[in-house]
């Protein structure tokens, strides 16, 4: 086996992603594909909550929704317990969608339409 990041392996000739062959998932999905780490966001997550819970304990820690609005992902952040930012009607739409409460979604930005207020 090489390990080319924590991530990516290389096995008897198969790139493998968090320990699924890439090769086989391409020949059970439609390509292109986006493929995530679940571990990884996990990892960052808990890296960037203990970075600020260590100096204020009741921080909040907010997901960018305009980073990457794929529902998996959503879902993702939502269940490593960190909260979201969106910026549009449609970013809002997508986060509720993924299963975040209102109560969890900050909306920023300005220039808003009287439909998205």
């Amino acid at each position: 086996m090489t390990r080319m990041t924590a991530s990516v392996t290389v096995e008897d000739g198969r790139l493998l992603f968090d320990g699924v062959d890439v090769a086989d998932l391409a020949g059970r999905v439609d390509t292109p594909f986006f493929l995530y780490s679940q571990k990884r966001i996990t990892a960052n997550v808990a890296a960037v909550r203990r970075a600020f819970v260590t100096r204020h304990a009741a921080t909040r820690v907010f997901f960018a929704g305009k980073a990457c609005s794929n529902l998996w992902f959503l879902e993702q952040v939502l269940a490593v317990g960190v909260d979201i930012e969106v910026n549009s009607g449609g970013e809002l739409w997508k986060a509720l969608r993924a299963g975040f409460s209102p109560d969890q979604a900050v909306f920023n930005g300005v220039a808003k339409s009287r439909g998205e207020l």
